[in-house]
């Protein structure tokens, strides 16, 4: 369900990846999958940023980021926080955006997380 979600992502059909995103999640959720629930919350907020829906992106962010951190699952936690920054970078607040992207650089160097090391000095650089 969640791939399908992708699917629809790559087509600009936001609302149908939010549906099959959605699904994944409660499926998820009932088998009690912590780490596809926190993976879902990082897809349902890619999903609705790109869609413009900013609000709803933040708030599935920020779901991730608890039952990460809750749960221990710090791998996760580089691409929450440097996702949420970019988001907080799209709505102008830099000081936050900037406070949350060092914070998940950090664990992403750490754990040599290229994608996220990347993604995060070049938002960085965008916020110097």
């Amino acid at each position: 369900k969640d791939n399908m979600g992708f699917v629809y992502q790559a087509k600009k059909d936001y609302d149908m990846a939010l549906f099959f995103h959605s699904s994944a999640l409660k499926s998820a959720e009932e088998i009690g999958d912590t780490n596809s629930v926190i993976n879902i919350n990082a897809n349902i907020g890619h999903a609705n940023k790109a869609g413009g829906k900013l609000a709803e992106a933040e708030q599935a962010y920020n779901t991730g980021i608890k039952k990460a951190q809750e749960s221990g699952a710090n791998s996760f936690l580089p691409e929450l926080f440097i996702e949420k920054a970019d988001l907080f970078f799209l709505q102008n607040k830099f000081t936050e955006a900037k406070k949350l992207c060092e914070k998940g650089l950090k664990p992403a160097e750490e754990t040599n997380n290229a994608e996220y090391v990347e993604k995060g000095k070049a938002l960085l650089a965008k916020l110097s």
